[in-house]
Parts: structure tokens; sequence; C-alpha cells
């Protein structure tokens, strides 16, 4: 059973003529009556009586009928579906692990909102796995830390992260307005695995006569985040993450920061263009209302 065939039996049974039907349908009269009869034998059973001046449907034609229309409005739209996936366009997205959550997902939400015939396959990594899957064309472009000097036909500059001691609200030093490095000696730290910056705090902590007390080594910062809500040890980590129940404090003799941007490999496609403009326009500074997730304090101590 094809298509055409349930369009010429439609056209026949509603006019009520095989001339008129093939007038609708735009064939022959012979095209269709052929298209008839390969349907007729398909189904094993007759569909119309064929009268002096008129064509009638056989009981079974009677029953087919409401079939035929379903199987025609149902092919409709499944090529208006396929037609509407052939428009759409798929963009690999590579995010930098050590970015807020909610903030890239509110990024996200928003593209959606305005593109909603572009979907976004979301690739998380580290700044070294985000550049190898860029050189090996796995993503199309990624939100990650780009180089001060890194070639603009390459990479567009989105925000500057400015790394802050993470500190809980609770603890006395949250009322601090900023640190010196020394005055960090000896504080229990959480410290953050893949943070991009380690090799050049580590260097500058020691310069400065601070070996701070390791208590908890985490690769994931909304871990980070809520240790130190919790008040279970301070964290340097960039200010994007600031969100009540934490304060943010600067270290007057140490700033370190990155520089975060959309980085991409080779000629830009529509998606990336159009995500590249997105990205320029959308507001990086505002601040997070996310909630802190919930650590029961006093277990490490």
């Amino acid at each position: 059973m094809d298509l055409y065939q349930i369009r010429y039996f439609l056209a026949v049974a509603e006019t009520g003529s095989f001339t008129k039907a093939a007038e609708r349908v735009f064939v022959t009269q012979p095209t269709l009556s052929a298209g008839i009869r390969k349907l007729e034998d398909g189904l094993g059973t007759p569909l119309f009586i064929r009268r002096a001046r008129r064509v009638e449907l056989t009981e079974a034609g009677q029953r087919f009928q409401p079939h035929a229309r379903v199987i025609l409005q149902e092919a409709a739209i499944a090529e208006q579906a396929a037609r509407r996936g052939a428009d759409r366009q798929g963009f690999r997205l590579g995010v930098l692990k050590t970015l807020p959550v909610e903030r890239i997902a509110a990024l996200l939400t928003q593209f959606a909102d305005g593109q909603r015939d572009v979907d976004v396959d979301l690739f998380e990594g580290t700044v070294p796995e985000i550049d190898e899957a860029l050189t090996a064309g796995r993503i199309d472009a990624a939100i990650t830390r780009i180089a001060d000097d890194a070639d603009r036909a390459q990479a567009a500059p989105l925000f500057r992260d400015r790394y802050r001691i993470a500190v809980s609200e609770r603890n006395p030093l949250a009322r601090r307005s900023q640190l010196r490095i020394p005055e960090l000696d000896g504080l229990p730290f959480i410290l953050r695995r893949h943070c991009e910056l380690m090799g050049d705090i580590r260097r500058n902590f020691l310069a400065g006569g601070a070996r701070p007390r390791i208590v908890h080594r985490s690769t994931q910062d909304e871990w980070t985040v809520a240790l130190v809500a919790a008040d279970l040890g301070l964290a340097l980590m960039p200010q994007s993450f600031e969100r009540p129940g934490i304060a943010m404090i600067p270290i007057i003799d140490y700033e370190p920061t990155r520089l975060i941007g959309l980085a991409w490999h080779g000629a830009p496609d529509e998606a990336t263009t159009l995500f590249r403009a997105f990205a320029a326009s959308h507001d990086w500074h505002a601040g997070s209302s996310a909630p802190v997730p919930q650590v029961a304090a006093g277990w490490m101590r």
C-alpha cells in the first residue's frame, strides 16, 4: 500500500467519479484506475461499486475510508516533523568544568528561548581536555579560559574572573574587607583539584609565607562551595561562585585572575556565530542567587 494509492482512493470516494478524481490529483484516468486496482488487489477486496453514473463505496470501502484519512494526516505530520528536523542546527559546546553550573544553565536557557532551531550538545572538561576536543573537531566552540593574547580570530573574551578567598558568613573572617597571604598560614583550606591556576597559587603562597592546612580535596566546585558555606574550610576560587552564605574577600598582595572567553577552531559555522554574538551580549556579571547546598557542620572538626 502506497500513499499515492490512498490519495487516489480518497479522491474517488469524495468525488464519486474516476474522471473528477483524476483531475483532482492531477493524473490521467487510466493511471488513477490502475492505482485503485493495485490498492484493491493488495487489500484483497473491492473498495468501489462501479455504476453507470456514479462510483460508490463498498462496505469494505466505507470501513477503510476513515483510516485512509488518518493515514494521510499522519503522513503529512511526519513529513512536517522531518522537515523541521532537517532545518535544526546542531551545536556542540564545550564548557570549562570550573565554571558555575547555574550561570551556564541560565545562559543556555536564554539562548534556547531565542534560538529554538539550534540543539546544544554539551561537553564538560578541563582546559587541556577542551583544547584537545576543539582541535580534534569533536566540539564546535567552548566557554573556557583563554590567554590575554589569544588570537581574536579563534577566541573572543567574555568576562574576567577574579579569584577571592571564599569564606562562610559564619566565620569571623567574613567581616574582613581584605586579607594578606601571611594571614592564611595554617588556616583550614579546601583544595580545588581542577583549579587552572594551581601552580601559580602555590608559588605565591609559599613566597608569601603561607602554608594552609588542607582539610579536603575536591574535584567538584559545587562541593567546595557547600563545604565553605558550612564553615569547614576556606577556598581560593573565582568570584563567579559568589552566592548567599559565602563572603568573597580579596587578597591585597595577590590577585590572580582568569580570562573566560568563547574559543573555536577554524572558520566558525552559522550556529557558532549565533552563539558567539549571544554570549558576547550576555550579562556575565549578574550576581548569582543560587542557594548553597547544605552540609552539616562539625564532622571535620
